[in-house]
């Protein structure tokens, strides 16, 4: 039926079913790329709290490491303590002489730590990839990860740094997750 031998009626009619479709077609593109990027987004932020399960386990590395980690500078605590009150000029001093007793006078325990450390690298390693390649969230991640990953930078740089001849990379990682936290929430501003 040719568009002249319509009644005017339906020609209106037709008209705006038209645009209504149009409309209702755009509209539902729109909500479904929105939808497309809110399930995107969980799928992020349930990458990242599935690290965060696993940093907190009992039977990954990474929760093992961890919690070894905590427990070491739990029982040096005392020196910790010192360590804060110290004056910023002999900090590095101080702290360096706490992470050689922690790391290389404690026998097997010190080897202990020392492997577990390798597994917080690895670990952070995994974490920075995830993040960087938008598998994670950022904002997730920094908030849980960032205290930690702070911590364990302003302890080990130095000693992570001084053995980088075993591998060119080791803890690039963890000091590039670290550039991630805001400057107010680093532990040294």
């Amino acid at each position: 039926m040719s568009e002249n031998l319509m009644p005017p009626g339906f020609r209106k009619f037709a008209f705006v079913l038209d645009i209504v479709v149009k409309t209702g077609t755009i509209l539902a593109v729109i909500f479904g790329f929105n939808q497309y990027l809110m399930a995107r987004q969980d799928m992020r932020v349930n990458r990242s709290l599935s690290l965060v399960e696993r940093f907190n386990s009992d039977t990954e590395r990474a929760g093992k490491a961890r919690a070894l980690a905590t427990k070491v500078w739990w029982d040096n605590r005392k020196q910790i303590e010192r360590l804060v009150r110290s004056p910023a000029d002999e900090f590095d001093k101080h702290r360096g002489n706490l992470v050689y007793k922690v790391l290389y006078m404690g026998g097997a325990k010190s080897e202990a730590i020392q492997y577990a450390l390798i597994d917080l690298l690895d670990f952070f390693g995994e974490l920075e990839v995830c993040v960087e390649s938008r598998l994670c969230d950022e904002e997730t991640a920094v908030d849980f990860f960032g205290p930690y990953a702070d911590g364990y930078w302003l302890l080990y740089a130095d000693e992570i740094e001084a053995n980088r001849t075993m591998n060119n990379r080791l803890g690039f990682a963890l000091r590039d997750f670290v550039k991630r936290i805001p400057q107010e929430e680093r532990l040294v501003q």
